[in-house]
């Protein structure tokens, strides 16, 4: 069953602190590498419909995500990628509930960034159940971010609100739940990123940090 594909990731360090839920993540040259370009659509919930990790630890009261990432240029269509926060499953590894900020765009570069919330659509029926989940958008703006550069990116909580910025510039702030946990993590579909240098913190403390 696709679920049993949940594998930790070794990065090099003392310990995991990634769990592949969908695609081919492997560490090289110090950095966080997803290489298959397409998804498959197991349609449990949207992480699993896309290559996707999330820390295996979940996490409460972080007020900052910051890391570094650089998307190839689609073969062709739509890419998207995507920030998944506050990650929850009532079940195993289940994650219909989360918040994400998310980056797409077509072949010739990223054009749209939205904050999304994922919820799990029927509890009444089984886990089994596919397409039992629902993605609202929050909130949206315009872009132009070039593929192939690498991005440093932030994400901040504060005062109920989550502020997106990449390369220092803002590019989205949103209304979100003012107390968060849950599990971190990163996805892709139809295109290939590199991920380095993730810090999550809560305050001046420093509750995840991998540089592979």
């Amino acid at each position: 069953m696709a679920l049993l594909n949940a594998l930790p990731i070794p990065t090099g360090g003392a310990e995991c602190l990634w769990m592949r839920m969908n695609g081919n993540w492997e560490v090289r040259n110090s950095t966080l590498n997803q290489t298959q370009e397409k998804a498959v659509q197991w349609n449990y919930h949207e992480l699993i419909n896309m290559n996707s990790i999330v820390s295996i630890q979940p996490l409460s009261g972080y007020t900052a995500i910051s890391f570094l990432v650089e998307i190839q240029k689609p073969s062709e269509g739509a890419s998207e990628f995507m920030v998944p926060f506050a990650v929850t499953s009532p079940k195993q590894h289940y994650y219909y509930n989360f918040l994400a900020f998310k980056f797409a765009g077509d072949e010739k570069k990223i054009s749209r960034i939205s904050l999304i919330k994922s919820e799990r659509k029927d509890p009444s029926k089984p886990f089994t159940e596919k397409n039992n989940f629902t993605i609202t958008e929050i909130a949206s703006a315009r872009c132009n971010i070039p593929y192939c550069k690498r991005l440093k990116c932030s994400i901040t909580f504060s005062d109920g609100s989550a502020i997106l910025k990449v390369n220092r510039k803002k590019m989205l702030e949103a209304p979100i739940p003012a107390d968060l946990s849950g599990k971190i993590g990163f996805a892709a579909r139809n295109i290939r990123i590199s991920i380095d240098d993730v810090k999550i913190s809560k305050g001046d403390e420093i509750l995840l940090s991998d540089d592979f």
